[in-house]
């Protein structure tokens, strides 16, 4: 059995676990894979993730995974949040970024485009509202009415970040 299945077999042996810990601290479970021989936990908080709240949920799931004794060899836990440019994809995930600028690539035109960078303005289950901005100038103004974009066509969404000088 290759280092891959394995790793991909105890993720899923795991992920109830995991689960359950990280709910219990009141987080989200967002992600959990092997690198290498580091079990990985990526956790999300509406408010957004504090220090201690990694340091909570590293604390609890280390202490249930001695206890569960589910992985086979020497491992490194590692307990993160997703960060502020990681791919949007749940209901949820769109509903905590309302309001602010994303790019969004997608699988079909919609508006001329398959790359739209605007304001969200709303989200559903199955859609979401974006109002664009023209991307290819600094200043960038509003460049249309808001489009409606069905999940399905999204290929990746991410918040997009800008600084200010």
């Amino acid at each position: 059995m290759s280092k891959n299945i394995l790793h991909a077999e105890l993720v899923e042996q795991l992920r109830p676990l995991a689960t359950k810990v990280v709910d219990g601290e009141g987080s989200e479970l967002v992600g959990l894979e092997f690198r290498g021989r580091t079990l990985i936990v990526t956790i999300d908080r509406d408010e957004g993730v504090r220090l201690s709240d990694c340091a909570d949920v590293g604390h609890q799931l280390s202490t249930s995974l001695d206890v569960e004794d589910i992985i086979p060899f020497p491992y490194t836990l590692e307990v993160s949040s997703p960060g502020v440019d990681r791919p949007l994809g749940a209901t949820r995930d769109f509903i905590r970024v309302i309001g602010r600028k994303l790019r969004v690539t997608l699988a079909e035109p919609v508006a001329g485009s398959t790359a739209l960078v605007g304001t969200l303005l709303e989200s559903t289950p199955e859609e979401i509202v974006l109002q664009p901005v023209d991307n290819s100038k600094k200043g960038r103004t509003k460049v249309s009415n808001p489009v409606r974009i069905k999940k399905e066509l999204i290929i990746e969404a991410k918040q997009e970040i800008t600084f200010r000088r």
